[in-house]
């Protein structure tokens, strides 16, 4: 076995200890070059579209400048911008200077799901899609936040969208989100609503918001483009103004960049003592026996391209939505209920 051993060398391109570029973002983005599609790249390369999409986003918010330039309507909505080739040159030219040599083979296809659910995270769509998974319907869930998965249903990309993002001008959710986006093409199917809140241990001494500042509090954040962290930023903003401070969140709140994904590894990272606080639904917080307090009962929607309402599958998630059993099922959750137009077709803009 010994005598089997050989070297791997990969090359990564960092700016200021950040990783840019990786062995696999490079494969990532030769695809979309030749897919014109961040989803038909992910499939390709096995990697989940969520994971593909914040590996981009993550590059760009280092470099301060766009790599895929994302194109609304029909599939085959993405193109590399010039950075990403020069990006690209860049890697390539240093692999060689190495030689450091890529096996395109790792390629593999990826049949495609008849149903492909994107946006936040949430106990409840899990239920509707396993229900859909009896009934023969593949389904494909990524949870890529609230915006990420408005931008996967504007290049089409995904089905649908589960959203939650609170508008603090009007106090309401999802809805004024239509027009902002100028989302026209796109319908709104009322979902349900969820309780959500501050979750912590039974050792950390948190009453209030302020104690993150006040006690220097751990917390754990969600990725950037949630409707959590939407949540989180506008808690942390009303906490500046009461105690009178000012600069960047990241400079003053201590874990303010430590991201997760998803409600599940909130929990986890509270638990295991790696953060004292963070926001996530009331459901998770008892699974895990920790503390919890309400912020409030939000509103979870989804999000629905018009020309997507041609697939039965989509059909399919929309009566059982709406359906008596899936009310049923919701009952069962803690810290969720059902409401009276949940599954109906709200608006559309």
């Amino acid at each position: 076995m010994l005598q089997k051993i050989r070297p791997r060398v990969t090359l990564y391109l960092e700016v200021n200890g950040q990783i840019v570029m990786d062995e696999e973002l490079y494969y990532l983005l030769k695809c979309i070059m030749k897919e014109h599609s961040i989803l038909a790249a992910s499939r390709k390369l096995g990697l989940p579209y969520s994971s593909a999409l914040e590996k981009i986003l993550r590059a760009e918010r280092i470099i301060k400048k766009d790599l895929v330039k994302r194109k609304r309507g029909g599939r085959g909505g993405a193109e590399l911008t010039e950075n990403a080739i020069q990006l690209l040159t860049i890697y390539e030219d240093y692999a060689k200077k190495y030689g450091i040599s890529y096996d395109k083979a790792v390629i593999c296809e990826h049949a495609l799901a008849d149903l492909i659910i994107a946006g936040s995270n949430d106990i409840a769509v899990d239920l509707i899609a396993n229900e859909l998974r009896k009934r023969n319907i593949t389904v494909e869930e990524h949870w890529t936040g609230s915006l990420a998965g408005i931008l996967a249903l504007l290049v089409d990309e995904a089905d649908i969208v589960g959203v939650h993002l609170y508008d603090p001008k009007t106090g309401e959710y999802n809805l004024p989100f239509l027009k902002k986006y100028e989302l026209k093409n796109v319908i709104l199917v009322r979902g349900y609503m969820r309780e959500i809140g501050f979750v912590y241990r039974d050792d950390v001494p948190f009453n209030n918001p302020e104690d993150i500042v006040i006690k220097k509090l751990k917390i754990v954040n969600r990725n950037v483009g949630s409707g959590t962290r939407f949540l989180m930023d506008h808690i942390l903003l009303n906490v500046f103004k009461k105690l009178g401070l000012k600069g960047e969140f990241s400079d003053i709140i201590n874990g303010y960049d430590f991201e997760v994904r998803t409600h599940e590894e909130v929990a986890r990272a509270v638990l295991s003592g790696k953060a004292d606080v963070g926001i996530a639904i009331r459901y998770v917080a008892e699974f895990y026996g920790l503390k919890f307090k309400t912020i409030k009962w939000e509103c979870f929607d989804f999000l629905i391209s018009k020309k997507k309402l041609k697939k039965q599958s989509v059909n399919e998630f929309i009566r059982f939505l709406g359906s008596i059993e899936f009310k049923r099922l919701l009952a069962r959750l803690t810290g969720y209920k059902a409401l009276g137009e949940t599954g109906q077709k709200i608006t559309s803009f």
